[in-house]
């Protein structure tokens, strides 16, 4: 059988990003008082960044203490906030005809950042950080924050036959975060790992590595076909075990910097996983500044 020239491709031409997100998670929920204030406090910086488009999200059951019965559920009586910022779908007729590029979502326990728009670190790190940082100003000796998260979803796409989507042709073999079994797989096939890497007694630095083969369709009608696709989900987290240690005080400034390490090391983690020619076609080290 003759050879194609098949082979992946990013899911952009200069990059594979498809979303890139952020989540700050709190020790406990926020009383109604403190979260109503962060909502107002929230509300017109995501107007000022532009994310206008503003949705109300149901109240969402809590874990609240029962003592020595364990834990049971309460409804939170209030809900959380989504703001969006939306734009027009390039392609006249295009379905939908817009697309969410970035979101700021405020709930209770947690608070999350997503773009699905490629923007320079630099500039998507300014934009985070005054996000955060009034809320976290205001949370600072009443609620601790238990965890921040960066976390990237890559996607590369095989513009052949499934049959050929070895993953071998993007992904490094032999490779420390992967199942070798991928390499002989016949059909869809998942690799997840992750690991503490580094902390103290009081905070732990998580590392997580994903990576799935899924068949997607090309369009919106069955007759358009699929094609086969591999997602690389990569995350660091730092964990905050000990609210007390002054060192897990979380303010804008830290914030800044506790990302930008976080970014960095994501870099590293995905030019661990793909190949050298990957690399250079996606730029990381020259886009993903």
């Amino acid at each position: 059988m003759e050879a194609t020239s098949a082979q992946w491709r990013p899911l952009h031409e200069d990059n594979a990003i498809d979303v890139m997100a952020v989540a700050i998670s709190f020790a406990e929920p926020l009383p109604d008082l403190l979260f109503k204030k962060v909502l107002e406090l929230t509300e017109p910086l995501a107007f000022a960044a532009g994310l206008r488009s503003r949705h109300l999200t149901k109240g969402v059951p809590i874990a609240v203490s029962a003592g020595t019965q364990g834990f049971q559920l309460a409804a939170s009586s209030i809900g959380g906030r989504i703001y969006n910022s939306v734009e027009q779908n390039v392609a006249p007729g295009e379905m939908p005809p817009t697309k969410v590029i970035e979101q700021l979502q405020v709930e209770q326990a947690a608070i999350y950042y997503r773009s699905w728009k490629y923007i320079p670190w630099t500039h998507q790190l300014s934009r985070l950080v005054p996000l955060f940082g009034p809320t976290l100003a205001t949370l600072n000796g009443v609620v601790a924050v238990s965890s921040l998260r960066l976390e990237y979803l890559d996607r590369f796409i095989f513009d052949g036959p499934s049959t050929e989507a070895n993953p071998a042709k993007l992904v490094k073999r032999p490779n420390v975060y992967v199942a070798e079994h991928i390499f002989s797989a016949s059909d869809l096939w998942h690799c997840h790992t992750g690991s503490y890497f580094a902390g103290t007694a009081s905070h732990k630095q998580l590392r997580q590595i994903s990576l799935d083969a899924l068949d997607q369709a090309k369009g919106l009608t069955p007759e358009e076909g699929i094609v086969r696709v591999i997602n690389m989900r990569l995350a660091r987290e730092e964990r905050f075990l000990d609210p007390l240690d002054p060192e897990n005080v979380l303010d804008s400034t830290i914030l800044g910097k506790k990302l930008d390490e976080m970014h960095l090391g994501l870099k590293q983690d995905l030019e661990a996983l793909i190949l050298d020619e990957f690399v250079a076609r996606i730029r990381l080290w020259e886009l993903r500044q």
